[in-house]
């Protein structure tokens, strides 16, 4: 499945471990974007990213959502023009994550267990 990144926490889960990929994109001059889902089902995650933009870099964190206050789990910058690759582990498979692209943005990627 591929989806354009929403402007809002996603509510909707996904579980890696039984769905797969799953496939992002988006594009935002202001605000900040995220997946469209909660991913679950896996103690480590793989995120690959291209940073569309000729002109920022932008900053991609994976985020656990926690009853108050999300957390931030993981960040990276990834240069303009550049695409980065990485891999979090000491997830819980219980816990739900998104990924969230802060603003200016223009990217394709997806998430998915290693």
């Amino acid at each position: 499945m591929s989806a354009y990144a929403g402007t809002y926490v996603p509510t909707s889960t996904w579980n890696l471990s039984t769905a797969g990929q799953y496939n992002f994109y988006g594009k935002a001059s202001v605000s900040n974007l995220f997946t469209n889902y909660l991913f679950t089902g896996v103690s480590s995650a793989r995120i690959s990213c291209v940073n569309r933009s000729t002109t920022t870099s932008l900053k991609v964190r994976l985020m656990r959502d926690d009853p108050f206050v999300d957390t931030s789990v993981s960040t990276v910058t990834i240069p303009k023009n550049g695409t980065t690759t990485w891999t979090v582990t000491g997830l819980s498979s219980t816990r739900k994550y998104y990924v969230k692209f802060e603003a200016p943005c223009d990217f394709t990627g997806y998430i998915r267990k290693p």
